[in-house]
């Protein structure tokens, strides 16, 4: 039996499911994450949210790590990352500069309730005159970085040292200062082009999962003249819109290491 743990909410699950369903393959989708099924030496987990389960599911998660462990251990992996700014005395200086910065936040996206306002935290653009003050009384929550005006965003995917990856470009610039891609495409403001990228990217890759110790993943990189800035991973990213959009198939690739996980092999 295959156990899935995960949200309804969670369309990529649901496109999984369809080749479940397709090879006829029993399985049951739990989103009670407190009350566990019992199990057998041949079932196999997959488990889309923390809980109990997680050391026992077919991709291999590490929630110990907090994203500026991420990001050093991408550097030292020969990641190029986009420069970060901690003190608030650097910021102001580059602001003295009319240059502009991101801020994004070290966890997930929430609301932040700053001097009776109430501010979403997505990847937001500043440039001294938005609201930038607000967002420095909230500096030890949120990464300040450089501005890289990105020819095209890259979500590069990782399914048991497999990868796919695809570009992802703005249509227009349909909010001036949300520099968030996740809000451009719940406006359906993108689109997708599946993209090969190059040996030494997938090597620095290989190498960052493994010293992660994590076997999935859905990696952001910003691209600009052929540099690849790396921005962050998500353990439980999205890749459904994708991979149809981008014709990646990461749903068939993942049915086929949960089978095998099972010891059933796809033809």
């Amino acid at each position: 039996m295959i156990y899935i743990y995960a949200n309804d909410s969670d369309l990529s699950v649901n496109s999984v499911i369809e080749w479940l369903r397709y090879y006829k393959v029993d399985y049951t989708r739990n989103n009670n994450f407190t009350k566990l099924n019992p199990l057998n030496n041949d079932d196999t987990i997959w488990v889309r949210k923390t809980c109990k389960r997680i050391e026992s599911s077919v991709f291999k998660y590490n929630f110990t790590l907090t994203k500026d462990d991420i990001n050093k251990i991408a550097k030292e992996n020969g990641l190029l990352l986009p420069k970060n700014y901690t003190e608030i005395a650097e910021v102001k200086k580059v602001f003295k500069k009319k240059k502009k910065l991101i801020v994004k936040p070290k966890k997930e996206v929430t609301t932040l309730n700053v001097n009776d306002e109430n501010l979403v935290n997505y990847t937001t653009l500043i440039d001294g005159v938005n609201n930038y003050h607000l967002f420095l009384k909230v500096l030890s929550e949120n990464f300040v970085q450089e501005y890289i005006k990105a020819d095209f965003e890259l979500r590069v995917f990782f399914v048991k040292s497999k990868i796919f990856s695809c570009a992802v470009f703005r249509k227009t610039n349909s909010c001036q200062n949300i520099s968030d891609i996740r809000f451009e495409i719940a406006n359906s403001n993108v689109f997708y082009e599946k993209m090969d990228i190059p040996k030494h990217l997938i090597n620095k890759i290989l190498r960052l999962f493994k010293s992660l110790d994590i076997d999935f993943g859905c990696i952001d990189f910003i691209v600009k003249k052929n540099q690849y800035y790396f921005l962050e991973i998500n353990q439980m990213g999205q890749f459904e819109e994708y991979s149809q959009k981008a014709n990646l198939n990461i749903e068939r690739e993942i049915v086929t290491q949960i089978l095998n996980n099972g010891k059933k092999i796809l033809s």
